[in-house]
């Protein structure tokens, strides 16, 4: 279930495959209700989590401004048909993404752990 719910983000390059493939391995020592809450829980955390990163680099309108230039790129994309594989990331921006981003496998630990002990 994993691979299919973020697979237009592997597309993307915005999640990598060894979160997907990770997702997938928790997902078969869960239920699927246990893994439809872990994953939800991933998200919740890894968003926040990048958003704390975010604030302490200080660069939240940077990573703003270039998520709307992005929208706006793949809005032109898609009119015309073809953006298949447009990148998030831009070659250019890897070195500031690096910076920003998160290891999305925290979140995914976190996540397991809380639905494998606690009573969601």
């Amino acid at each position: 279930m994993p691979v299919i719910l973020f697979f237009p983000l592997f597309i993307f390059r915005a999640m990598g495959a060894g979160d997907i493939k990770l997702l997938a391995v928790t997902g078969s020592f869960f239920s699927i209700g246990e893994n439809l809450k872990c994953i939800v829980l991933s998200i919740l955390l890894g968003g926040a989590i990048a958003l704390i990163k975010v604030l302490l680099n200080q660069n939240l309108r940077e990573r703003f401004k270039y998520m709307f230039a992005y929208l706006g790129t793949l809005l032109r994309f898609a009119v015309a048909g073809n953006f298949y594989g447009l990148p998030y990331i831009n070659k250019e921006d890897e070195k500031q993404v690096k910076q920003s981003g998160i290891k999305f496998s925290l979140p995914i630990l976190l996540a397991a752990i809380i639905v494998m002990g606690g009573n969601l």
